[in-house]
């Protein structure tokens, strides 16, 4: 079903034959490591959580600035970088949230430089994902990725606080 900011047009790579997708498409980590252990029953939450919040943060449509400012066709380098420790969680779904926006602006996929694992412990300065990505679409996509990556991260870190 369409909205306003045409978002819910997702269009996903499928993975090579014989094995499964982990939840966010292909720069969330690509085809399953492990073919045994079956589809994702999170993969088809998260999408639908991600259209939601990209819907939910672009009602207004697009960010004008963005599209005044910055050249089409322009690609950066960016990171995801802490500013006090923690715990990471919701690194994949971060990834997932620039998928779905480059898909629907149909800019080249996000390049994923570097992307450390959900429960690593974070330092601050220390980037914990760097990508390669269209600039309007990173811009795009900031708020929602940040969104669902600090309130688990903040969940973790409570969490192993909790166990510590």
């Amino acid at each position: 079903m369409p909205d306003s900011t045409g978002l819910l047009a997702v269009s996903r790579q499928a993975p090579a034959p014989g094995q499964q997708e982990l939840p966010g498409g292909p720069s969330a980590g690509g085809p399953c490591p492990d073919p045994d252990r079956g589809p994702d029953p999170d993969a088809d939450a998260a999408a639908a959580v991600i259209r939601t919040a990209l819907v939910e943060d672009l009602a207004a449509g697009p960010d004008v600035t963005t599209a005044a400012t910055v050249p089409p066709g322009t690609t950066v380098e960016a990171q995801f970088t802490p500013r006090a420790a923690g715990v990471l969680a919701g690194g994949r779904v971060a990834l997932a949230v620039l998928d779905t926006v480059t898909a629907t602006l149909s800019v080249p996929a996000v390049e994923v430089l570097s992307l450390s694992p959900d429960a690593t412990a974070l330092r601050p300065g220390v980037p914990a994902i760097r990508v390669r990505a269209d600039a309007r679409a990173l811009l795009t996509a900031e708020r929602t990725a940040l969104n669902l990556l600090c309130h688990p991260s903040g969940g973790a870190t409570v969490t192993r606080r909790g166990g510590d």
